[in-house]
């Protein structure tokens, strides 16, 4: 049955819609999994068995009567806990939260609930999922599953440790400056941030409760086993939300090619502003290298913006994001902060007080960038 765990949520859907499993059985392996060795980890923080076992034997008679109930049919997830879920604690990890039982879904988890999921647990992440690691004082520290010595990134840390260590069947996370694509690479797993827009994010937390204006550049995205799941999940999560679908609709397009000959490539695998390991840069050199034995085009070359540049601006954009869910003591703290600074100082500390009390005239100007340079790597 611990084979069972590790399959991708695409091969388990299939097999769910044939009757090969059932969805009450796969939850209860999920569930026994947790039990016996999530206490190491710490990955699933909340759990609530009754209601997901009611919701799998839902889907396990619709299957019986012919009704499919969506391409997630039966499938037990996981959700991180900075997404509100109906009835079941979101916390978001901060201790002003410990209580918060939404009455209703975000927008992302009502849809997987109407694809047929079963939620059944809330992962991890650091207080309001504001870090590249995955501590908070609710619940400590979880655990990279491959070696609990080292990191497993975050903020979707916990959703990437269930995953590798076979704890769920699909987990929604979300991703400002990385809090995807940091866990799925540290914890060997598949992660995507859709493009911003396409995944609608109220119900996320940050910002506070109750806040329905979404930040710009965060997105919610799924976490899974392999790309095809992903490409599972996309299609369920993506499109308007109820107050926007009466004017557009989202459209996914197919692939642009069927094969690696099709597409280019950009590799920077080194730069003097954020120099990489030896060790890694042979790996990587490696990785260019299979790509092109298969075919793709690949260009080492591509330098729309330098590092340092690219680097600011984002700290600029996914800074000024969250200015506004920043205490109003603690928001004045920094602009103290940033306006006693001297100008040359470029310190992170200096960094973060500038950039999240910057004025409205800065930030259109770095957007104004972002749009510069998505051109030009167009």
């Amino acid at each position: 049955m611990d084979e069972i765990a590790f399959r991708s949520a695409s091969q388990l859907t299939r097999e769910l819609r044939e009757g090969q499993l059932s969805s009450r059985d796969l939850l209860e392996l999920y569930l026994e999994r947790i039990e016996r060795l999530d206490g190491k980890l710490n990955a699933v923080v909340t759990v609530d068995a009754a209601a997901a076992r009611a919701a799998a034997d839902a889907a396990d008679a619709a299957r019986r009567r012919g009704q499919p109930l969506g391409p997630l049919h039966g499938l037990p997830v996981t959700v991180k806990d900075c997404i509100e879920t109906a009835g079941l604690r979101t916390t978001a990890g901060a201790p002003e939260l410990a209580e918060h039982v939404p009455v209703a879904d975000a927008v992302a988890v009502a849809r997987l609930r109407a694809a047929g999921a079963v939620l059944f647990g809330k992962t991890n992440t650091p207080a309001w999922a504001g870090d590249c690691q995955t501590y908070n004082e609710l619940f400590g520290t979880t655990a990279n599953p491959w070696d609990p010595s080292r990191t497993l990134g975050g903020s979707s840390g916990g959703a990437a440790a269930a995953v590798a260590a076979g704890l769920t069947g699909l987990e929604l996370g979300s991703d400002l400056g990385g809090s995807i694509r940091h866990p799925a690479h540290f914890c060997g797993v598949y992660g995507l941030k859709p493009t911003w827009g396409i995944v609608p994010g109220r119900g996320h937390l940050p910002p506070p409760p109750g806040v329905l204006a979404e930040l710009d550049v965060a997105t919610v995205g799924p976490l899974a086993r392999n790309a095809c799941d992903l490409a599972l999940a996309l299609p369920v999560l993506g499109g308007p939300d109820a107050s926007r679908a009466v004017a557009w609709t989202l459209a996914l397009p197919p692939p642009r090619a069927t094969s690696l000959g099709g597409y280019r490539l950009a590799a920077r695998l080194d730069d003097p502003y954020c120099s990489v390991d030896a060790e890694v840069r042979r790996l990587l050199e490696s990785a260019v290298a299979a790509l092109e034995a298969a075919g793709a085009r690949v260009d080492t070359a591509a330098r729309p913006p330098s590092l340092a540049e690219g680097h600011d601006l984002a700290q600029r954009l996914t800074t000024a994001a969250i200015s506004h869910a920043l205490p109003d003591e603690e928001f004045e703290r920094l602009s103290a902060d940033a306006a006693g600074r001297p100008p040359e100082d470029d310190s992170p500390p200096a960094r973060w007080a500038r950039n999240v009390t910057q004025r409205a005239r800065d930030l259109n100007v770095a957007v104004e960038r972002r749009a510069q340079l998505a051109v030009a790597w167009a």
